[in-house]
């Protein structure tokens, strides 16, 4: 595998907004294979935070900057890119943003101590057409993990349909291209975009990942 490039998060700070898709890779095993998701947000005064729900707190939000430089393994970041002029004008509204993170702070990741909580992790990871409802999830608002909780912000302001289990999807499926009509998932390069449609508004999606640090 070729050197990944680096750019210096100071270089791109000032590009990154609300909703850009942050990627992770953790340096240690098994975290390396589960992967971590969490999303930009940039604050009332300007600042750059990270939304996230980790096994350790829960729902929370740190300083990007410093959460960058201390996270053990690689950062990537895709930044949401919206399809139309008018689509862009009307998400320059965060309202929706603000009052979904004042409702979830402090929202418990699920418990791995408790057989529950690890089956409500394994069955957004499990996919089965033989035992599909062993393997399929219903959203449980008691606990909120990394993933569940980007695409719960995404449904919350009208960028993937009310219809969607947000508790199925995994830090891989970040790798992946939807069609929302039949939410259907292909596979394919890491560098390709995830599409969402907001009705007739328009179309966004996310760009290619840029690694920082």
């Amino acid at each position: 595998m070729s050197k990944r490039k680096i750019t210096p998060y100071p270089e791109i700070r000032a590009s990154l907004n609300t909703l850009d898709l942050i990627v992770c890779e953790h340096k240690k095993l098994p975290w390396r294979w589960i992967g971590h998701t969490a999303c930009v947000y940039r604050n009332e005064v300007g600042q750059l935070m990270v939304f996230e729900s980790t096994r350790h707190g829960g729902v929370q939000l740190s300083p990007m900057g410093l959460w960058v430089a201390e996270y053990p393994g690689h950062v990537g970041v895709r930044r949401m890119i919206y399809g139309t002029e008018d689509f862009t004008k009307i998400f320059d509204r965060f309202d929706e943003v603000d009052y979904f993170i004042y409702k979830h702070l402090g929202t418990s990741y699920p418990d791995l101590k408790t057989a529950k909580g690890l089956l409500y992790l394994i069955r957004a990871a499990w996919d089965s057409d033989i035992f599909k409802k062993a393997s399929t999830n219903v959203d449980n608002d008691d606990w909120i993990f990394c993933t569940d909780l980007y695409m719960r912000l995404l449904k919350a302001v009208g960028l993937v349909g009310k219809w969607v289990t947000t508790s199925e999807w995994e830090p891989d499926d970040m790798w992946k291209s939807i069609e929302m009509g039949e939410i259907s998932l292909t596979e394919v390069s890491s560098f390709s975009a995830i599409d969402f449609y907001l009705g007739v508004v328009g179309k966004a999606s996310l760009g290619e990942v840029v690694w920082i640090k």
